[in-house]
């Protein structure tokens, strides 16, 4: 089953948050135009063959919320998709593992993806899982997994192994973000389907090496040139950014190949 919604120009609409996300989904949004909605950098072109409209918000759910409004009044997608990183939530989940949200909680009524999404991505998870295991030189990744997953949207990072079991145990979610359900609740208004992609950056076992809330610009983007002042005063510190650095890096590519894979099940052009 996919979501073969009409209207063959309208495209599917992303919603990123940082600028790390947006480049690695900028290396397959090829030719591109670029612009704003708002004050938020916006970009439009292909990707595996479909017209993708993406715009990054900053980090927060108010950010998200604004953001996505804006992509739905004036693109007018036809599905819109929150994509980036998470943190994990319970054992057993693994960094660069692909979570696509069965629900959102959000503290009332969950917000349920379309049945449709999921048995799209469940046939996807298959194809996805089998292109894993193709060897990649150069990666902390190891193996592709993708699962559904609760989901929870928070508006600071949590940065800690404890702040995370705390989340988890207080409102059963498996994974946590920052916009997700702001980008569901606008789509829920505009009666426009929704997914939500997260790779997990972060398992529940980890302490980040920075607590990043104090490291966030006006904009919600990360303070690079405080956090690099940081790490040079703190050798082990910078080692850990670097290999955060990396691994972010990685992410990317797992996003990238995923969603490569997921946009032309998801929306059958006729």
């Amino acid at each position: 089953m996919s979501l073969n919604l009409s209207g063959p120009t309208r495209p599917v609409g992303l919603v990123v948050a940082v600028g790390e996300e947006a480049q690695a989904i900028l290396t397959s949004l090829l030719p591109r135009t670029r612009g704003h909605l708002g004050r938020f950098p916006f970009w439009r072109g292909p990707m595996a063959r479909r017209e993708v409209a993406m715009v990054q918000c900053g980090p927060g759910l108010d950010r998200a919320r604004e953001a996505a409004r804006l992509l739905v009044e004036r693109q007018n997608p036809r599905i819109l998709l929150s994509v980036g990183m998470c943190g994990g939530l319970v054992p057993g989940q693994q960094t660069g593992d692909v979570l696509v949200a069965s629900k959102i909680l959000t503290g009332g009524e969950p917000l349920v993806v379309d049945p449709r999404v999921l048995a799209v991505v469940q046939r996807v998870a298959v194809e996805f899982h089998e292109l894993g295991r193709i060897p990649e030189k150069g990666t902390t990744i190891k193996g592709y997994r993708c699962a559904e997953a609760v989901l929870v949207s928070r508006d600071q990072v949590l940065t800690t192994a404890a702040r995370k079991k705390a989340e988890a145990a207080a409102s059963g979610a498996e994974a946590v973000d920052m916009e997700s359900s702001a980008v569901a609740g606008v789509a829920e208004e505009a009666g426009i389907p929704w997914c939500a992609v997260r790779v997990i950056s972060d398992t529940v076992h980890e302490d980040l090496p920075l607590d990043f809330n104090r490291f966030m610009d006006s904009s919600g983007q990360p303070q690079r040139v405080k956090i690099f002042v940081k790490g040079l005063l703190n050798p082990r510190l910078m080692a850990r950014l670097m290999t955060m650095e990396k691994t972010t890096r990685d992410i990317g590519r797992v996003l990238v190949r995923f969603l490569d894979l997921l946009l032309p099940e998801m929306v059958r052009e006729s």
